[in-house]
C-alpha cells in the first residue's frame, strides 16, 4: 500500500521544499549547477552559517570544486551557531563584521579576481 503524499508546509521552488512533519526536500535544478572545471578566476571563497538550510549544499559545492579540475584555490568560512544572510539583519555583531572583512581582505588582495556566475537566459522565466 502506498503511503499518502507529504503535506507541503512551505515551497521555495527551485531551492527547497518543507514539509509538515519537518523534512526539507532540497531541489537541485541544473541552472544551481553550474559546470565548474572551467570556471575563470583564481579564487573563490564560500560563506556559510551552521544553521542555514542551504549549509550542506554550500559545502558540497566547496568540495565538488576542490575536486574538479579547475586550478584555482577555494575557500569556505562557517559561522557558528547562525542561520541563513545572518549578517544582513545585524550587520554590526562581531560575526558579521568577521564575514564582512574577510570578504573585503579578499576582494582588495593583488591576485583576487571576482568571478559570477551567469544563469543560461533559457533557465530564465
Amino acid at each position: 500500500m502506498a503511503s499518502a503524499p507529504k503535506e507541503i508546509a512551505v515551497d521555495m521552488s527551485p531551492f527547497f521544499r518543507l514539509f509538515k512533519d519537518g523534512s526539507i526536500e532540497r531541489l537541485s535544478p541544473p541552472q544551481f549547477q553550474p559546470p565548474i572545471g572551467g570556471m575563470a578566476g583564481r579564487r573563490v571563497m564560500f560563506f556559510v552559517a551552521e544553521k542555514d538550510l542551504l549549509r550542506d549544499r554550500a559545502w558540497g559545492y566547496y568540495e565538488g570544486l576542490r575536486k574538479s579540475a579547475w586550478a584555482g584555490e577555494a575557500e569556505i568560512m562557517e559561522t557558528r551557531e547562525e542561520g541563513h544572510c545572518f549578517h544582513l539583519f545585524n550587520s554590526s555583531s562581531d560575526k558579521a563584521v568577521a564575514i564582512m572583512d574577510r570578504g573585503q581582505l579578499l576582494h582588495s588582495s593583488a591576485y583576487s579576481r571576482c568571478c559570477t556566475f551567469r544563469v543560461p537566459t533559457e533557465f530564465i522565466s
